[in-house]
C-alpha cells in the first residue's frame, strides 16, 4: 500500500535510472529532499518487496524496468496515491523555478462520449514522453501529470 500512495518510493525507484546514482542513503536523502531516516526507509521497503535487487556485483538495481497500475478499476490505494501527487505538485509550484517546471491544463467543454477517445490521446501522449524523457540517461527524477477530470455534475437524464 504504502509503496504505491507515498511519492518517495517511485521517486527513490526513479532516481536509480539516474546516471550519477549513488546507492547512498545521505546522498539519495539529499537529492529527493527527504530526511535520512525516511530514505532509509524507503530504501529497505524497495528491497524487502524486492523491487530493488542487487545484480551479479552487488550493484542494486530496479527489478522492473516499468510498473503499471490497473485501468477502470476502484483502487483505494492509487486513488490516494494521486492524492497526493497532486499535493506534491501544488508544493513545488512554489519551490521549483518556472524554467525548470512545466504546469499546463486546460478548462474546456466537452462531451462524455468523447472520454474513451481522449483517454487514449492521453496514454499516447505519456508513452511518448516516456520514450523521450528517457532516451538518455537522466540526471533529475520528474513527475509528469496530465488530469481530464470533469469539474460539473453529470446532467440528469431528463435534462439531455
Amino acid at each position: 500500500f504504502r509503496i504505491i500512495v507515498e511519492w518517495e518510493y517511485y521517486a527513490l525507484l526513479n532516481l536509480l535510472k539516474t546516471k550519477n546514482f549513488v546507492p547512498d542513503i545521505a546522498w539519495m536523502s539529499e537529492r529527493l529532499g527527504i530526511s535520512l531516516l525516511r530514505c532509509q526507509e524507503v530504501w529497505n521497503d524497495l528491497i524487502a518487496a524486492k523491487m530493488v535487487v542487487p545484480d551479479e556485483n552487488g550493484v542494486f538495481k530496479r527489478a522492473y524496468s516499468r510498473l503499471a497500475t490497473t485501468d477502470y478499476e476502484l483502487s483505494l490505494p492509487l486513488q490516494q496515491a494521486h492524492v497526493e501527487e497532486l499535493k506534491l505538485v501544488a508544493e513545488k509550484i512554489g519551490q521549483v523555478p518556472p524554467e525548470l517546471r512545466d504546469v499546463f491544463s486546460l478548462i474546456l467543454p466537452s462531451r462524455p462520449q468523447l472520454l474513451k477517445k481522449a483517454r487514449q490521446i492521453t496514454r499516447d501522449y505519456f508513452r511518448k514522453m516516456e520514450a523521450l524523457l528517457e532516451s538518455e540517461p537522466g540526471e533529475e527524477v520528474y513527475l509528469l501529470g496530465a488530469h481530464l477530470i470533469p469539474l460539473t455534475l453529470p446532467k440528469k437524464e431528463s435534462n439531455q
